[in-house]
């Protein structure tokens, strides 16, 4: 832009045939500037969008994995559609939980519920719902929308993929022996709209079954 307003600035009046011959170069230069500035842009454009499509993220264990498929299974109710999040970066809410009854039935550690690990891993597969991109979700997640009172994941996930909602997973806690699992989930479908539970699971025939919930949750 500089250069536009440079080249704008130079006078049109009658030149001496030195300033004319100066006047000429500053003409041939401007549009060779102009393509070198372009093609800059477009090779910075195009790394940027590189790297965005480079991250790397700690997977999920399959054992997880392998739970959160085997409950996303029970989802019948599809009256609001919606994306699974790929990540699982928050603890269980355990406050509502009766953790000596979990220790002694299930035999569950008292530690396990104590542990905060917030460290986001990603879920990369599920047969039953469609996970979101991660990079996508990172970008709505950072839009300002604080003009509206929409949520802008929730605005971009109906936009691009016809989805009401999004449903995020929380840490699992396991028992000593590993029979039992503990899962929380929260569907998230907008302002006062949102319902999950927390689970507890039990393995038999090297699959999850959903055992009984534990907490229920609605907004």
């Amino acid at each position: 832009m500089a250069l536009l307003g440079f080249g704008g600035m130079v006078p049109l009046n009658r030149q001496s045939a030195s300033s004319s011959q100066t006047l000429g170069a500053t003409k041939e230069y401007k549009p060779h500037m102009k393509i070198t500035l372009s093609i800059f842009l477009l090779i910075s454009s195009l790394y940027t969008c590189v790297i965005a499509q480079t991250r790397t993220y700690e997977i999920l264990e399959d054992e997880d994995q392998n739970l959160i498929n085997d409950l996303t299974s029970t989802f019948k109710d599809q009256s609001i559609p919606f994306l699974l999040s790929p990540f699982v970066r928050h603890s269980i809410d355990t406050s509502m939980l009766d953790i000596p009854h979990l220790e002694k039935d299930y035999r569950f550690e008292k530690v396990k519920f104590k542990m905060q690990n917030n460290e986001s891993k990603l879920l990369n597969r599920n047969d039953f719902l469609l996970i979101l991109n991660p990079d996508s979700l990172i970008k709505y997640e950072s839009i300002d929308n604080a003009e509206s009172f929409e949520d802008p994941v929730l605005e971009n996930i109906s936009k691009y993929y016809g989805k009401m909602g999004i449903c995020e997973f929380r840490r699992i806690i396991y028992s000593q022996n590993r029979e039992y699992a503990i899962i929380e989930y929260w569907m998230n479908c907008g302002f006062l709209c949102g319902f999950g539970e927390v689970v507890l699971m039990k393995k038999k025939n090297n699959h999850w079954t959903k055992y009984r919930p534990l907490v229920l949750s609605e907004s």
